[in-house]
C-alpha cells in the first residue's frame, strides 16, 4: 500500500470571500456541562468553513457563529484523530470537529485564538 501524499496546508493569512472550507472526519454537537456526550454527529459531510468574521459548522444543519461568540476552545492534539471543541456564549450546544492532520488542527486553533480577541 502506498503512503498518502500529504496535502498542503491552507493559507490562513488570506481567507477567500467564500470562506476556507476545512473537511474533517466527523463533526459533532453536544450540550455544555455534559462532557463528551453528543446529541448529533455528522460523518457524511463534516466540515467547518472559516470566514474573516465568522465560522460555519455543519453537524445536523449549517450553523453560523461570529468569532466573538466563542467562549472557550479545547484542543485535543495528543492522539489520532485530533479534535477541537468549541463552546459558545449564549448557546447550550458545543461544536467539535475531528481531523487527522495535527498541523492543520493547530493552525485552525491558532487562527481562532487570533480572531476571538
Amino acid at each position: 500500500m502506498k503512503p498518502r501524499a500529504k496535502q498542503p496546508l491552507p493559507d490562513f493569512s488570506q481567507i477567500p470571500a467564500d470562506g476556507l472550507k476545512i473537511e474533517g472526519m466527523e463533526t459533532s454537537s453536544g450540550i455544555k456541562g455534559l462532557g463528551s456526550i453528543e446529541f448529533a454527529r455528522n460523518r457524511f459531510d463534516p466540515y467547518l468553513v472559516l470566514f474573516e468574521d465568522h465560522l460555519v459548522m455543519n453537524v445536523m444543519r449549517l450553523k453560523e457563529k461570529p468569532y466573538s461568540e466563542i467562549e472557550r476552545m479545547i484542543l485535543l492534539p495528543r492522539r489520532k484523530p485530533y479534535a477541537l471543541r468549541l463552546y459558545f456564549k449564549h448557546d447550550h450546544r458545543t461544536f467539535s470537529t475531528t481531523i487527522l492532520n495535527r498541523e492543520l488542527l493547530q493552525q485552525i486553533y491558532d487562527f481562532l485564538l487570533v480572531k476571538n480577541k
